[in-house]
């Protein structure tokens, strides 16, 4: 008898508690800042070039083996090698976020978009293209390279005493 006015205050509290479901699509909550979209993008610079210079880091330490980049034999406008092709199998994406721990340019981002859904499957595939349409379209997480190098507990450098 006793279990059963315990369960029975418990739904009385939370029966009388102020709701906080948003009736989405109409209402959308607000992303936090930190939060990690599913969808990638390349970002370019602000003279309209991509910031990618093909060093294939991201492609080397994707658990998924899922990014394929192809550099260009020729230098880009700034002087910095590209790429070429680029390729992202976002159905096989851990969201792990090495590729953009790794980046030294910041060239790769996740998106913070929230209820995006690929309709076919060619829609999974990321091309250099897609991505870079992405970038300019929507808006970019706080997780870059730099901002989470900035992040790090100890500082890359600190000296920490062992003693």
């Amino acid at each position: 008898m006793f279990k059963v006015l315990k369960v029975l205050k418990v739904t009385f509290k939370n029966f009388l508690r102020e709701t906080f479901t948003v009736m989405y699509p109409d209402k959308r909550k607000e992303i936090p800042d930190r939060y990690r979209g599913p969808l990638f993008a390349l970002t370019v610079d602000k003279d309209g070039n991509l910031k990618c210079i093909a060093c294939r880091l991201c492609e080397q330490i994707c658990p998924s083996q899922i990014i394929t980049v192809s550099p260009s034999k020729e230098k880009g406008p700034t002087g910095k090698p590209y790429p070429e092709k680029f390729t992202l199998m976002l159905e096989a994406c851990l969201a792990c976020e090495l590729c953009i721990q790794v980046c030294p340019t910041d060239a790769i981002v996740m998106l913070k978009i929230h209820g995006w859904a690929a309709e076919s499957h060619e829609e999974m595939f990321l091309t250099l293209e897609k991505m870079v349409e992405y970038g300019k379209k929507y808006e970019k997480t706080a997780s870059t390279a730099s901002a989470l190098r900035e992040m790090q507990t100890p500082p890359r450098g600190a000296q920490i005493s062992t003693g």
